[in-house]
């Protein structure tokens, strides 16, 4: 069957570092474990329990010192604008004071929410830096009411480039929360809409300023079309086009996806989908409202009315920058739009397939033992045995068993006859591992939203919930947050692990399979054959007796050709006196060749 789990499962979505050769311990009824770097760390991380927990009480007291510090430096920073505007402005214009205050005090806190909060920022998390980016560019002081002198000189260039950055920015992010809604093909029509926009706006400007010089931007009559001159129009109305094409369609997208959340909410009366729609409802709008109120306040600003539209776009902006990425209010967002997008079903289209075994009874030779990391292979080896995919003449029997789900019997147990009262777990597994309750998956955050990554990561969750294991998704936290999530999903599995006496989370019921369709075989008088990794044949056997030893198998396990399911196959084998003959996989193609000459 395909080879065994290790006592503590780890998938890498996208395969963050792969192995050239396959670990002994890989692929189990379903799953497949990518041998990592840190699979040894893993395996021992019950016995590291109390460090985390000292070493994240430490990280806290560190923490505090630097958000201190940071705090500090924020306000002296506020401080300063906030003395630089009042003194620069008329006290009896009550409209330019409340300015003065209002725009260092909110884009303040905005930056504090990402210095101070940092138990929710991740460096990971591709929204939370843009967002992070966004509100920093919003802070610059160059737009504060002290800085209307250097203005002066300088009317459009000094905001517009501000402005449009900003909403370009925004832009990215709503981008990244439609691929997380599974709306990829829309993100991508709206980021090169976006991108030819700003490609045409850039084009449209270089023309414009040689017409007219920066300081008579301000002046009335100067922005027509007879003034700004035709190549210069056609770049600016089709850059608007764009822009505005953009903002539509990521808005109608948000909409959509807000009223699917809605009806699932209310069909499944799930308070949490109700607050996704609510949250893409609110998204929605701010697409639109960001852009408009930024185009308005420049405008005003241009024409050199009072500023207090900036200050509102600039609140609004940093409210989008906060509450959409995370920082505050619910807390990881794009979670809560990618179990929409599953719910929702894009990218879904295949259903892994369960293999009992599959014995020819006009075979004359069967697979009893094969090592499923080497997938392709695998394929090939069950479309060998099936009736309807060969001639009678390459007929060929294989006993290994692909069980997927709990229906199939991943997770499940069959009793051992020679231990009456107990399940095969403890002769061929020994005391499994609390760890192996605990299956870590770690997803690279670029790739999160593909459809590859999001459809391995939907197995792993079913894979999870048929072995009864704590499924902890290693993506976008930062060190802190992960080291918290750790500690808490190693006290579950513990916990786990001795509810369940030991025993192996994905059963053993493969085993009781397995061994049918072997006794099958040799009934029907087959010869049997056993393939090992590459370049390791005949490497890694056990007696029976060694199956349950620790200090056996570590012994075997650097060098061994087999997985740790394979192993108690073969032990089965030796200790049933069944002969067998043994192959590198690398042969496995011209084995299968000469079953057809």
């Amino acid at each position: 069957m395909p080879d065994g789990a290790s006592p503590a499962p780890t998938v890498e979505l996208r395969l963050l570092s792969t192995a050239a050769a396959p670990s002994p311990e890989a692929e189990h009824h379903g799953f497949l474990e990518v041998p990592s770097a840190r699979r040894g760390h893993r395996r021992s991380s019950l016995a590291r329990l109390t460090e985390l927990e000292h070493q994240l009480h430490r990280d806290k007291g560190h923490l505090a010192e630097k958000k201190l510090a940071k705090a500090l430096a924020l306000v002296l920073y506020t401080l300063a604008r906030i003395s630089a505007n009042l003194v620069s402005i008329d006290y009896e214009n009550h409209i330019r004071i409340v300015n003065a205050l209002a725009r260092p005090l909110v884009t303040g806190l905005g930056v504090g929410m990402f210095l101070i909060r940092e138990e929710r920022f991740s460096t990971k998390s591709r929204l939370l830096i843009w967002s992070r980016r966004t509100v920093f560019v919003l802070a610059i002081f160059v737009f504060d009411e002290s800085m209307s002198t250097l203005r002066a000189a300088l009317p459009i260039l000094s905001v517009l480039p501000w402005e449009i950055t900003c909403n370009v920015m925004q832009v990215h992010m709503t981008n990244l929360r439609l691929q997380a809604l599974g709306w990829r093909l829309t993100a991508k029509f709206c980021h090169i809409m976006a991108a030819i926009g700003c490609s045409f706006l850039l084009g449209g400007l270089v023309i414009l300023t040689s017409r007219i010089s920066i300081s008579e931007f301000g002046k009335e009559g100067n922005l027509t079309v007879e003034r700004v001159g035709a190549p210069a129009s056609f770049l600016l109305f089709f850059s608007f086009f764009c822009c505005w094409t953009t903002l539509f369609t990521q808005c109608g997208a948000l909409c959509q996806a807000g009223s699917k959340a809605m009806v699932a909410g209310r069909a499944d009366l799930d308070l949490d989908l109700k607050l996704t729609a609510c949250f893409l409802y609110l998204n929605a709008l701010l697409v639109l409202l960001g852009p408009a109120l930024g185009f308005w306040s420049w405008a005003q600003f241009v024409r050199r009315i009072e500023m207090t539209w900036l200050t509102i776009d600039i609140c609004v902006q940093i409210f989008t920058a906060l509450a959409l990425s995370g920082m505050m209010g619910p807390r990881n967002p794009m979670d809560a739009f990618r179990k929409l997008a599953d719910l929702s079903g894009y990218g879904f289209a295949s259903k892994r397939i369960t293999f009992p075994g599959h014995i020819n009874e006009r075979a004359a030779k069967c697979i009893v033992s094969f090592p499923g990391v080497y997938n392709k292979l695998w394929d090939k080896a069950v479309k060998a045995v099936r009736d309807d995919f060969v001639t009678e003449e390459d007929l060929c029997s294989l006993a290994c068993v692909f069980l997927t789900d709990s229906a199939s019997g991943l997770g499940q147990h069959s009793m051992n006859p020679d231990t009456p009262g107990k399940c095969w777990c403890h002769a061929i597994y020994g005391q499994i591992r609390a760890s192996a309750y605990l299956r870590v998956v770690e997803v690279d955050p670029c790739e999160a939203d593909s459809i590859e990554s999001r459809e391995k990561l939907r197995h792993e969750v079913a894979d999870a919930d048929a072995m009864n294991q704590v499924l902890l998704i290693k993506s976008e936290q930062n060190d802190l947050e992960w080291q918290k999530q750790y500690a808490r999903a190693l006290r579950t599995a513990r916990d786990l692990g001795q509810e369940n006496g030991g025993r192996a989370p994905w059963g053993c019921q493969w085993f009781e399979v397995w061994k049918k369709n072997v006794d099958r075989a040799v009934e029907l008088k087959q010869e049997l054959h056993v393939f090992y990794f590459q370049g390791r044949k005949g490497q890694g056997k056990l007696s029976w007796e060694d199956l349950s030893s620790d200090a056996a198998k570590n012994r075997v396990r650097p060098e061994s050709g087999l997985g740790a399911s394979q192993t108690a196959e073969v032990a089965y084998l030796l200790k049933m006196g069944i002969p067998f003959k043994e192959h590198d996989v690398q042969d496995f193609l011209s084995f299968l060749s000469s079953e057809s000459s």
